[in-house]
């Protein structure tokens, strides 16, 4: 669901509220999606994923989207707090430093 922007990395916490309640099957077994039948196979035989959460979303009766909006202000603000440097941040600074000592 990256095309949507609710794609997160692994290791990430998945938005509760955007998991897909399918059956073993169509999972992870012979037509399943994180199987060997693969995402664009199973896309393209049962639907996008995004048109099975809006389907699961009318079967609920209540609006999944808006929780998962509201779920990930609450959840990602928590993460978004703590300050990383980027690989490439550190790397540029090294590289000026060395050119400053020559």
């Amino acid at each position: 669901m990256k095309f949507a922007d609710w794609h997160v990395g692994m290791g990430q916490k998945q938005n509760p509220f955007l998991q897909i309640p399918i059956n073993a099957k169509y999972h992870t077994g012979d037509l399943g999606i994180d199987s060997g039948y693969g995402v664009e196979s199973w896309e393209r035989d049962f639907g996008t994923q995004m048109e099975m959460l809006a389907w699961v979303n009318d079967q609920l009766g209540y609006n999944i989207f808006a929780e998962a909006v509201r779920w990930e202000q609450e959840n990602r603000s928590r993460s978004s707090t703590v300050t990383r440097r980027s690989p490439t941040t550190e790397s540029s600074s090294t590289a000026s430093e060395n050119e400053t000592d020559s």
